[in-house]
Formats: C-alpha cells, sequence, structure tokens
C-alpha cells in the first residue's frame, strides 16, 4: 500500500520540494504499517523496480511469448540456427574463456530476465497474485481432478522460464490450506543498517590482517548482537540466523566465497614495486656498464612491445633455476585428479609408483629462447651405475619455432656447438637430490661456460646469468670462476621469484604438466599387456631418462622461453613487474582510502592507530636483513657490558674505604666482576674472528650484480676473516660433553663398582673384553676421569682401555685367557662367519663392487629376493 501511496504521489508531484510530496515515513505511516524496518524494505523494493522499469516491454514481450504454445521451443531452435552460423571460439584455457559461442541478443535480454525477474515474473506480487488465482481454481475444481489441474496450470503459467517454479504437489498443498490467503517471502529484515555496518567492517578489519574468516563465524557475530534483543532472538526461535541470512548480507556488501590461499608472510612484505624497480634498476645499470645492452631513449612503458634497453647480444643473457622432478606420484600429481569410473565397483584406483627418489632438474635458457645444456640430479644415489642411460634431452627435437621461416633459417631449440651439434645433457646424483655446491660448480664447468663459448663468450662479449639467491648460488667460489670466464652474476630480488623469474611463472608449470602426463602415459604402455600375464608393473628410478625426453619433445621450446623472458620484463625490457605492482597499490590505496570515509560515515568510536605500528601486511617495508640480527644484537649486548669496566675502580675505591668488609661478600663481587669482563672478552673474540658469510638479501641490489666491487668486497673479507678464524676451541670448551643429562661422578661411581665386581671374580674370569659397551664406558671415565668421545664403537673402548687397565689395574687383564665370544647384537657379529674363514680383503671383488652395493629394491625381480 504504500509502494502503491509513492508511485501516485510521484506522478502528482515528482520533484520532493514540491507541495504534498510524500516521505517513506510518511507514506507507511498513511498505510497503516506497524514496524520499525518498513523504509529500508520500501528503499529497496523502488530501487528493484526502477530497474525493473527499464526492462519492462523487453519483459513484457518475452513472457508473452513463452505464453504462446511452443513458444519457448521456437525461440531455442531460433537461436540455435543462427548459432550455427557462427564459428566456435577457440578454448585459451584461461578463465572466463571456455571456447562458448556468443550469446545473441534475445538469449542475452532473456538471461537478464531470469537475473532480475521472479521466476518470469516482474515483481513477486505478481507471482504471488498468479499463485493465489491458481489456488483459487483448484480449490473450485472437484477432487480427483485437482492433480491434473495443477499440473496444466504449472506447465502453462509457471514454466514461464523454461523451468518449473514449484510443483503441482506444492498448489495442491496451498488449495486444502484453508489458512492460506496470501503467499509471503520468507524471512525478512532483521539488523539494522548500522548493526549491518559493524559487521561488515568486522569482516573487511579481518581481512585487511589476512585472516580466515568463515560464514559460521560471521553467522555466530549476527547472532551475538540478536541475543541483546530478547525480542528478535524470539523471532528466530531460539536458533538464530540462518545461511540464508548470511548468504543475502554478502551479496548486500559484495563478499563472495573463495578458496582458501596461504600466504607467505615474507614474500608479501618484499614483493613492492619498489623492490621490483630495484632490481631493474641493477640489471640496467650493470648492462649498460658492461656494454651488453644499450639504452632507448624516450620510451613510454604504456606503449605494446616497449623496451627501454636493447640487449646486444641476447644468447648471452642467460636465466638458471632448478625445479624437482619425481615419478612418484607424492612428488607429480595433485590429489582429486578427475578419471573415469568404468562401473559400480571401480572406485577411481590407479596405478602408480611409490617410494621413489627425488630428482632435480638444472633448466638454462638465453635470451634468444634456447635452451642451454640441462643438468639432471638423480637422488638417493652417490654414483650412476655405468649402464645407466645418459640421453640427451631435445637431442632430435620434434618441434622448432613457428614464426621462422625459409629465408631466416630455424634456430635450433637449444645451444649447438660450431658443428652444429647439440651439446649434450649431463647427468649426475647425489643422496639428497639437492643442487649443493659442489654440483653447481659442476654445472658451470660442463654446461653453462661450454654452452656460451659456443655462443660468442669473450673479454669484448660479456655474459650475464640471472638466477635466484639459494645460498649455494651466492659461493665466492663460483662467482669468482665466472666473473673469470667473462660472466656477471645478478641475482633478483630476494622473496619475489614466483613474480620475477620466468621459470617458475611460465616454463615450469607448462613442464610439469607434460612430465606428469608422460609419467601416466609410460605406465599405461608397460601394463599395455597385463591380459597375458595379468601382473602389473611399476616405474623405477631409472625410467627417468625416458620421461624426460618424452616431455622435452613435446614442448616448444624456443616459444617457451620467449613468453618467459617476456612474463618477467626482461626482454622486451618492459619493468613489467614493477609497473603490474605498482597499479596494484595504487588500486590498494584507493581502496583503503573508500573504506576510512565509509567508516566515518558509521556512529561509533573510530578507532585510533599508531602510524609507526606496522601490524598489517598493507602497510608494506623493506625488511631488514635478518642475517645480520645476531651481530647487531652482541654489538648490542657488549654496550651494556661496557660498564663492568667502569665498575671495577668504583669497587677498589670502597675496598679502600673499608667496604666489604666480610670475605664472602667481598669474594662475590669479584666473581660476578670477573665473569662479566670474561664475558666482554669472548664477545668481542667472536665478532673479530667470526665474519659473516653475506646472504642474498646483502648483495642482490649493490651496483654490479655479484660480480661488482661492492659484493665481491664483502664476500672477500668474510672469507679472509674466516681463514685467520681459529680452529680449535679453547681448552676448557675442548673436552668431550658426554651423554645428555650424564653426571661425571656417578658414571666414575657406578665404573668403580664395574672394576670392584671383576677384581672380587677369580682370576681367570676378570676379562673386561666380556662386558657390554654401556659398562665399557663407565670404565673409560673411572680411568680418565673424563668423559668418553661421541659415537665410538666398543671396539674402540676395548682397545683403548687395555694399556690403561694394564698400567692401573694389570690384575684385571688375563693375558692368557681366550678369544671372547662376541656378544649377539654387537657391530662385529655380523662379520663372525666372514672372520673364522677369509678377511675382508678376499672377498670376492664383484660382490665388493660398487655396483653392486648401489642396486635398489625396486631394481630386483621377486625371484633375487626369495633366493
Amino acid at each position: 500500500a504504500a509502494e502503491a501511496l509513492l508511485r501516485e504521489n510521484y506522478r502528482e508531484s515528482p520533484s520532493k520540494y514540491a507541495d504534498g510530496h510524500l516521505t517513506y515515513a510518511e507514506a507507511l505511516k498513511r498505510s497503516g504499517y506497524i514496524g520499525t524496518h518498513g523504509v529500508v524494505v520500501l528503499s529497496k523494493r523502488l530501487g528493484a523496480a526502477r530497474g525493473r522499469e527499464e526492462l519492462g516491454l523487453v519483459a513484457n514481450s518475452l513472457v508473452d511469448m513463452s505464453q504462446t504454445p511452443g513458444g519457448t521451443q521456437e525461440i531455442a531452435e531460433g537461436v540455435h540456427e543462427e548459432s550455427d552460423d557462427q564459428p566456435r571460439a577457440a578454448s585459451s584455457g584461461r578463465k572466463g574463456n571456455s571456447g562458448r559461442r556468443k550469446l545473441t541478443p534475445e538469449e542475452r535480454e532473456r538471461a537478464e530476465l531470469v537475473r532480475r525477474s521472479v521466476h518470469g515474473f516482474q515483481t513477486f506480487g505478481d507471482y504471488a497474485a498468479a499463485v493465489l488465482e491458481a489456488v483459487e481454481y483448484i480449490r473450485e475444481t472437484e477432487t480427483g481432478s485437482k492433480t491434473a489441474l495443477a499440473r496444466t496450470l504449472v506447465e502453462s503459467q509457471f514454466s514461464r522460464l523454461g523451468v518449473a517454479a514449484l510443483t503441482p504437489k506444492y498448489l495442491v498443498a496451498l488449495a486444502s490450506d484453508d489458512d492460506f490467503s496470501e503467499l509471503r517471502r520468507r524471512g525478512g529484515p532483521i539488523f539494522t543498517v548500522e548493526e549491518e555496518n559493524i559487521l561488515a567492517d568486522k569482516v573487511r578489519t579481518k581481512r585487511e590482517h589476512f585472516m580466515a574468516v568463515r560464514p559460521k563465524e560471521v553467522m555466530r557475530w549476527a547472532n551475538e548482537i540478536l541475543q541483546l534483543d530478547a525480542q528478535r532472538w524470539e523471532q528466530t526461535a531460539g536458533e538464530g540466523v540462518t545461511r540464508g541470512w548470511y548468504n543475502g548480507f554478502a551479496r548486500r556488501n559484495g563478499f563472495k566465497i573463495t578458496s582458501k590461499k596461504n600466504l607467505d608472510i615474507v614474500r608479501a612484505r618484499w614483493s613492492t614495486s619498489a623492490n621490483a624497480s630495484k632490481f631493474y634498476d641493477v640489471l640496467c645499470e650493470g648492462a649498460l656498464a658492461l656494454r651488453a645492452a644499450e639504452a632507448l631513449d624516450n620510451v613510454s612503458l604504456a606503449e605494446e612491445g616497449a623496451s627501454q634497453l636493447c640487449f646486444l647480444y641476447p644468447q648471452l643473457v642467460v636465466s638458471m633455476d632448478e625445479t624437482a622432478v619425481s615419478l612418484s606420484p607424492d612428488a607429480t600429481h595433485t590429489n582429486g585428479q578427475a578419471v573415469i569410473s568404468a562401473g559400480p565397483r571401480d572406485c577411481g584406483e590407479t596405478l602408480h609408483s611409490k617410494g621413489l627418489p627425488g630428482n632435480t632438474l638444472v633448466y638454462a635458457r638465453n635470451g634468444a629462447g634456447q635452451l642451454l645444456p640441462s643438468m639432471v640430479v638423480c637422488g638417493g644415489h652417490k654414483h650412476l651405475p655405468d649402464d645407466f642411460s645418459r640421453v640427451d634431452l631435445l637431442a632430435n627435437p620434434s618441434r622448432v619455432s613457428d614464426e621462422l621461416n625459409d629465408d631466416d633459417p630455424a634456430l635450433p631449440p637449444n645451444v649447438v656447438d660450431l658443428e652444429g651439434v647439440p651439446l649434450k645433457t649431463h647427468w649426475t646424483a647425489n643422496m639428497k637430490s639437492s643442487l649443493n655446491g659442489t654440483l653447481i660448480m659442476e654445472w658451470a664447468n660442463i654446461c653453462l661456460l661450454p654452452a656460451l663459448k659456443a655462443c660468442g663468450l669473450s673479454a669484448e662479449k660479456p655474459a650475464i646469468l640471472l638466477y635466484d639467491g639459494v645460498q649455494t648460488h651466492v659461493s665466492l667460489e663460483f662467482i669468482e670462476t665466472l666473473r673469470e670466464q667473462n660472466v656477471h652474476v645478478f641475482l633478483r630480488t630476494p622473496h619475489m621469484t614466483a613474480l620475477l623469474q620466468g621459470e617458475d611463472t611460465v616454463v615450469f608449470p607448462v613442464l610439469k604438466a607434460h612430465f606428469n602426463a608422460c609419467v601416466d602415459e609410460l605406465v599405461a604402455e608397460r601394463n599395455a599387456s597385463t591380459e597375458d600375464n595379468h601382473l602389473l608393473q611399476e616405474l623405477v628410478w631409472t625410467d627417468l631418462p625416458e620421461v624426460l625426453r618424452n616431455t622435452f619433445a613435446r614442448l616448444n621450446v624456443l616459444k617457451l622461453n620467449l613468453d618467459a623472458w617476456a612474463a618477467e620484463g626482461v626482454i622486451p625490457f618492459d619493468r613489467r613487474i614493477a609497473v603490474q605492482l605498482a597499479l596494484d597499490e595504487a588500486e590498494q590505496a584507493e581502496a583503503a582510502a573508500e573504506r576510512m570515509i565509509r567508516s566515518l560515515t558509521v556512529s561509533r568510536v573510530p578507532v585510533i592507530r599508531d602510524e609507526n605500528a606496522l601490524n598489517t601486511l598493507s602497510s608494506r617495508y623493506l625488511l631488514p636483513r635478518f642475517s645480520l640480527k645476531a651481530q647487531n644484537s652482541l654489538r648490542a649486548s657488549l654496550r651494556g657490558l661496557d660498564d663492568a669496566a667502569t665498575l671495577q675502580p668504583r669497587f677498589d675505591a670502597l675496598v679502600e674505604q673499608g667496604k666489604f668488609a666480610d670475605a664472602t661478600e667481598h669474594d662475590f663481587v669479584v666473581e660476578a666482576l670477573g665473569k662479566l669482563s670474561h664475558t666482554r672478552e669472548n664477545i668481542e673474540l667472536w665478532l673479530s674472528t667470526s665474519a659473516r658469510t653475506p646472504r642474498a638479501s646483502d648483495v642482490w641490489d649493490l651496483p654490479g650484480g655479484l660480480c661488482g666491487e661492492a659484493a665481491m668486497r664483502l664476500m672477500r673479507a668474510a672469507r679472509d676473516a674466516n681463514e685467520q678464524r681459529q680452529q680449535q676451541r679453547p681448552d676448557d670448551r675442548h673436552r668431550a660433553r658426554g651423554p645428555r643429562g650424564g653426571s661425571l661422578e656417578e658414571y666414575s661411581i657406578a665404573g668403580d663398582a664395574i672394576m670392584s665386581d671383576l677384581l672380587s671374580k677369580p682370576p681367570g674370569e676378570r676379562d673386561y673384553r666380556t662386558l657390554a659397551k654401556k659398562d665399557l664406558e663407565k670404565l673409560y671415565v673411572l680411568l680418565v676421569n673424563d668423559w668418553f668421545p661421541a659415537q665410538m664403537s666398543r671396539a674402540w673402548f676395548v682397545e683403548v682401555l687395555k694399556d690403561l687397565i694394564e698400567a692401573q689395574y694389570p690384575e684385571v687383564l688375563f693375558m692368557d685367557a681366550p678369544e671372547p665370544e662376541i656378544q649377539p647384537g654387537s657391530p662385529m657379529s655380523q662379520l663372525g662367519d666372514v672372520t673364522e674363514s677369509e678377511s675382508l680383503g678376499d672377498l670376492d671383488a664383484d660382490i665388493a663392487s660398487e655396483a653392486a652395493a648401489d642396486v635398489s629394491m625396486a631394481e630386483r625381480s621377486m625371484s633375487d629376493i626369495l633366493v
């Protein structure tokens, strides 16, 4: 009624300043409305009505067409015939481009009607009136024909959008209810605008601090507000708000449900436009100083494909990174992959190889898009067997660049020597499959330097190497070796490789996807003939070369590498990441300003924040170099210990005045001052001799990169100081520590009891060699009066105690006693059979060979294990 009054009043007095203009509150009062939320509801209904009026003509025409017999089918057929003439768009794989055809104008209007209408009706009032009219028809129909009439009404009146808005059973149930007279919306307004703003601001505040907020938590906050008002709490029957209320609350405030993403706080704080710009600045200045690039003036980064630098020798600009590859599913496959179930008993189980060692692939690319010789580190083995298949990745590439024509000879996808032969892939192994300092030097000498020399590396044409700040990459030996060969190293900003490193953003996601597919295909190929022998075969670690070769055969390496250079903003040099971060920060600042302005309109106590407090990640700043904290803390403690030097003269003066006459007090103060002085001397000695090795966070932004004078000076100073450090600890700290929580006195007492027990035996039974290892340890403490070295075997104690017992307790050492029987479980018991007949040196050379010792259980057949 109030809505009708306002519409009629608006036609008569459209201006709010005109005489007779009605406000929302006055219209509600005239209509007899009793409640506290009428203005809010009326405002929302009129706002929605104004939006629907813009589509009134379209809605009416579509409703008329849907009411025409066969109208919906004719529209669908017409659209289908028209859409066949349009080519289907190719899918790019990106979200939002699924390859579906573009909607026609009629389909867009129909979709808009679905979104704005109520089951095909313009308003809920129209829908409720149609339901009431249908209920009246059913009530007037005789029993036995009600369901048939309801089915006809649903098909003709309530299926305007192609889907039935209700069921015939529901209409019949409403007709049977004598109390039904009006269809009403479920639910209604519960909270005021101010209360909803408080809830919404609470959600935004927690999200500004990157804290998880779930719907149940918001509903709990809402119920806490409702419980303060007994009347409103009774309206919910003591159950509180429902998930339906939350859906409306989220829609009104622009909230949505999204998947949880873990946030690396350190990475988030480093990922700023200032840090990204610093990386580009250092690289630009270094390339210009080396004359490896030319600056392009008056270039606007707003233009597509703009570049501020032109690298003169792109084949000598190299980027390197490593990644883990494994044939085990836990390392290569994610949970929840979709597979086809072929029957009710098929649970989706798939064959996989479990427990295989990890491996590391070193991937390097140059600015021309070529792949440098890769290095593969096989884990779980110290050395590779002689018969191990050392394949060459991309030795026979199946794909080359698609953009080159006959006039421009195709650039090989990998670096080749002067005779056009691709450089070989290097295969090596270590137990942890990690790229340590030794292996990175091996990669530089075998893979990197030969490839750069094949591309023309010289003093006049220096090379540039980019990689991340892993500590094994920042060794002085590695840097000096490359610098002598005219290769200059530049580090990417720490903790920003997820943005600034093309391997992480472009190359590895594609490579891992093909690698996983090749693993599945090889497993399927190995088990293609299971119907013959009914045995399933799993992959072993020696299948890695075949999987990697098949993986690289699928890659378009040239295009992939060029896309990686463009994604990180180096070639072309458009500083893409820094520009994007600057835009994001500007948008965040604007959104923060809008939130602040909106919060001022809410009637609540303002929150006063300390400007110097950095409590949230939105306050981004450059982190201090954490590796310096230890030394800085010790230097700060030295300033506190400086008082010890001034306290000593004051204490001497007080003693001369007759103070501290008590000897106990005097000795206590002297001991305390001596400990303070001793601590201060130890800290000064450690700071002077223990130079810390520079980390990536110390040198990444220095001029000239790692090969610049500033970085080299830091690393050489640390090396020289470490070489001069005293290798041996002071005498009072060089002693063995003994077992954790052990008492030297208790061990000595126990050793004395063991010795007394030996002396009480007859002379022929006083042989200490029959004792267990723990008893020999106690005897050692008794005789030496000090702790025994850690991790010593029982045989070592027997040998060492021989001279000690002979010197101090000669009556215990019975020289004519036969060799004692080796106790079960001792380290020598496993060699008992061998030592009786032959020495270890006489064993078969084939059994003791390194190749046989490196055979894993995965390579043995069942017959070998049974034998």
